[in-house]
């Protein structure tokens, strides 16, 4: 028996976009998707170069502050060939004065949620260990003081509550470093759904400020959800424009809740309101090839 798009196993990464290229997407990807791809790297080679100097000049701290900045530069630069409009916060002043929280929690849509957060408020966020290593983004992952863990399949989270833990002894508000951003759902969805929240974020720190991203699009979803980079990027480049939209939801504190998961629950609920999608337990995942995503889904 086929499974079809209701199918809950996999809701949270069916596509919702027309992804089949017309004659007008196809021309207008002759035209944007070389000249933004070579814009992209430029400015990513320019960020690299900014930041190569800033280490050189600037020690500690200070290097991570102006590098931070220097990244914020680089997001809304990526942003803005992109086509890309970001809606800050109704509330951005009570955004912005959770400054004082080293560890923000958002859920997750696409790779681009790290530019639009980048803009916005010039976050380093949690990645993989092997991004260290990676040409270009290692090196400006590195820079603004992106917190890299390990993981290991079955593996408790531990690894990641103490790699935040350490990162919000070494953060002072007065320093002017910037939170870093927890990607709480662990992987990308389609964003009409939302995952269960890990709770290394919630286990790290006392207070955690909690966010939303949802995008607005007219025919190619921004979600990374099904299709292999290959295919996004182009599809993504192509479209003349985006809009990415951030809510400052509220602060997520331990001594409210009597146990960890009540917490990380209420704190999904709260994601889920703000954005009005669908909430999915990650009991029901079931993950699965892109092949098969094809097969079942036409795409």
């Amino acid at each position: 028996m086929e499974r079809g798009k209701d199918d809950p196993s996999f809701s949270a990464f069916v596509r919702h976009s027309n992804d089949s290229p017309s004659i007008i997407k196809i021309v207008a990807g002759v035209l944007l998707v070389p000249m933004r791809t070579l814009m992209f790297f430029f400015i990513a080679l320019c960020c690299c170069v900014l930041i190569a100097c800033v280490r050189v000049v600037f020690r500690g701290k200070d290097a991570i502050r102006l590098s931070q900045k220097v990244f914020k530069l680089h997001c809304k630069a990526v942003l803005l060939i992109l086509g890309v409009k970001v809606s800050k916060p109704s509330n951005l002043q009570s955004a912005e004065s959770q400054f004082m929280h080293p560890v923000w929690v958002s859920n997750h849509v696409s790779y681009m949620d790290i530019i639009v957060f980048g803009a916005c408020f010039g976050c380093p966020f949690v990645a993989k260990w092997g991004v260290r290593g990676a040409p270009i983004v290692g090196s400006i992952a590195k820079s603004i003081g992106c917190v890299f863990v390990k993981r290991a399949k079955g593996s408790t989270g531990t690894g990641a509550v103490a790699a935040l833990q350490a990162y919000g002894k070494g953060w002072n508000s007065n320093d002017g470093l910037a939170p870093v951003i927890v990607f709480a759902e662990g992987t990308t969805t389609n964003g009409k759904s939302i995952l269960r929240f890990r709770s290394g974020a919630f286990n790290a720190s006392q207070a955690v400020p909690v966010f939303s991203i949802k995008y607005k699009y007219h025919n190619f979803s921004p979600a990374f959800d099904s299709l292999r980079m290959s295919w996004h990027w182009p599809l993504f480049a192509m479209e003349f424009s985006h809009q990415a939209d951030v809510s400052f939801v509220g602060i997520s504190q331990q001594q409210q809740f009597s146990n960890p998961e009540q917490q990380v629950e209420e704190a999904r609920r709260a994601a889920l309101s703000a954005q009005q999608v669908h909430l999915v337990h990650r009991s029901t995942i079931t993950y699965i090839t892109v092949s098969q995503l094809q097969k079942w889904l036409i795409l």
